[in-house]
């Protein structure tokens, strides 16, 4: 399944976060498992540049580490996935990264630091955000 995540104003959005801080997805579906993209702008502390992580979307109470199904079992969420920042300006200059991960509620994302360059998020001519908007796609298995 495919999400694409479109964050209009992302100039001041951009401007307004520190390192450190996230913007957070809406949940989408994928076989049953509800997932959502957690986006950092400015980085991570220690890494530069957009960072991007798939995570479960947790209901209240159920962010406990290590929750069980009825027979005793972690629920656990095997999942292929890939991350990308869409160029707006040419679709096959797109950055993205493909991984593999094992989800459990309560349990930390994946995803990537650095996936796209601040200099590259700033640089209108790069084509990552025109129009200021920036887009982020998943594209999910399980």
């Amino acid at each position: 399944r495919t999400f694409r995540w479109a964050i209009d104003g992302f100039g001041a959005l951009y401007g307004g976060t520190v390192q450190g801080q996230a913007l957070v997805s809406e949940p989408f579906s994928v076989g049953g498992t509800q997932l959502l993209l957690r986006c950092f702008p400015r980085g991570e502390p220690g890494a530069e540049g957009l960072a991007v992580f798939l995570g479960l979307a947790e209901p209240q109470g159920e962010e406990q580490n290590g929750e069980e199904d009825g027979e005793g079992e972690s629920r656990v969420h095997d999942l292929t996935f890939s991350l990308s920042v869409v160029n707006q300006l040419d679709p096959r200059r797109s950055t993205f990264k493909l991984a593999q991960a094992r989800l459990r509620p309560g349990c930390e994302e994946w995803g990537f630091r650095g996936l796209a360059p601040s200099a590259a998020l700033l640089d209108p001519d790069a084509g990552l955000v025109r129009g200021d908007r920036l887009v982020l796609e998943a594209v999910v298995s399980q």
